[in-house]
């Protein structure tokens, strides 16, 4: 079996399990996420994607960057929510 499909599954559940969340924040324009916790995802997967660009594996960048613009999302709604 490729190894490469493990990676693939894994970035496609993990890409999925932020969904419901970017949803809610869309729909309600808040962000229930603490910001130290999403401010840390934010470094932890900017950090990742860079050095998964320097190795060129191709799983990571593509879930790393999903993540970056799912993360960006909460991000910018807790720091700017949509008014009433």
């Amino acid at each position: 079996m490729n190894m490469e499909i493990i990676g693939f599954i894994g970035a496609f559940l993990l890409i999925i399990a932020w969904t419901p969340e970017i949803i809610y924040i869309v729909r309600t324009g808040k962000s229930r996420m603490d910001n130290t916790f999403t401010g840390i995802i934010l470094l932890a997967t900017i950090i990742l994607l860079a050095y998964s660009m320097v190795i060129d594996n191709l799983v990571f960048i593509i879930v790393n960057s999903f993540i970056l613009f799912q993360v960006s999302i909460s991000l910018y709604y807790s720091f700017f929510p949509r008014k009433k």
